[in-house]
């Protein structure tokens, strides 16, 4: 698994780190719906792109983007790549990772709903304090939890798992594995209109 990194914007001289925190997820889901903000992202939504900043942002580094330099259109050309890796990395998804597919019979999990159970996963299962949760990624829990389960599993046993031949998924089906290892199968926003 690969653990969401720090995403550095340089433009013009000025640089902000970003990092894909489980409270700006959080706080993004609430406000825009992560994969609504992905698709926002892409088409260059100024306001979607505003939030991603302000919520992932570096406290000291929030201000330093200056809109001016080289145009607008310029500035959407240089970020949006990485600021669409920062929503992946929100999603806690991994595009580098294979996945098994999700199970058929799941039951359906919002994304706020998983976002808590990783809040659950690491302060619960993991030890962590609030505060370390939510300034922690959601890769970054996840392998936390995965790795206090193989813990677990050395310690009392576990039963031999079937092996993993499962063809590559695209990024979709990798962030559904993903959710519905939290419990559930990924509710698509066409799914809650319908």
């Amino acid at each position: 698994m690969r653990l969401a990194d720090d995403i550095v914007l340089s433009i013009g001289g000025a640089s902000v780190r970003l990092r894909p925190t489980l409270r700006a997820a959080i706080r993004l889901e609430r406000r825009h719906g992560l994969l609504e903000l992905l698709k926002m992202v892409a088409e260059g939504n100024l306001t979607a792109i505003s939030d991603l900043i302000r919520e992932t942002a570096f406290e000291g580094d929030r201000n330093l983007l200056d809109v001016s330099v080289g145009g607008l259109a310029r500035i959407l050309e240089l970020v949006t790549p990485a600021l669409l890796d920062l929503v992946l990395g929100l999603l806690g998804a991994d595009p580098d990772a294979a996945a098994k597919p999700a199970k058929a019979d799941a039951a359906p999990v919002h994304i706020g709903e998983a976002l808590a159970k990783l809040y659950g996963f690491a302060t619960g299962w993991c030890g962590y304090s609030p505060a370390v949760a939510l300034d922690s990624t959601p890769a970054e829990i996840l392998a936390a939890y995965g790795a206090k389960l193989d813990f677990l599993k050395a310690i009392h046993g576990a039963a031999d798992a079937p092996a993993d031949d499962a063809p590559e998924a695209s990024l979709d089906d990798q962030f559904a594995v993903t959710m519905a290892r939290l419990g559930g199968r990924v509710v698509k926003p066409e799914e809650l209109a319908g």
